[in-house]
């Protein structure tokens, strides 16, 4: 299923909402940031991430009753920092997975079990969506 029409990335799987993919199209998918989702530095060099809640009245009225802010703040660590920097739709989770490694000094396992964990959670909040590569017919 494609992300809705009231993204900018509707071109992109929402991996959460998608048929599973195979492990290689995962790893050569390019993870894009959602354009609507505000972010900045701290003063420390890691990503602030400025979640807005959604207009209307029935958001108002929820709003009110329990309590929701109008925003809200996530702030990434390091690491999460990087990853947040390689999801531009250049890089793919593979590439990502191994400049992670690197950095960190994890071996290749580690470091793909805890991107593509993190990455789905990324997901699954719509922060991020995924460029697949659509198979060619032969």
């Amino acid at each position: 299923m494609l992300i809705t029409s009231q993204s900018p990335i509707t071109n992109y799987q929402h991996m959460a909402r998608t048929k599973k993919i195979s492990r290689e199209a995962m790893l050569g998918s390019k993870p894009v940031r959602n354009e609507l989702v505000h972010w900045d530095r701290d003063d420390n060099g890691e990503v602030l991430i400025t979640l807005t809640r959604q207009a209307g009245w029935k958001f108002d009225l929820l709003a009110k009753i329990f309590y929701v802010p109008k925003e809200r703040k996530i702030g990434l660590d390091e690491i999460g920092s990087a990853v947040w920097e390689m999801c531009d739709g250049k890089h793919t989770v593979d590439r990502m997975i191994r400049s992670l490694a690197d950095k960190y000094q994890l071996n290749r396992r580690e470091a793909e079990v805890a991107l593509t964990t993190y990455l789905k959670q990324l997901g699954k909040k719509r922060l991020i969506g995924f460029a697949v590569a659509k198979k060619r017919k032969a």
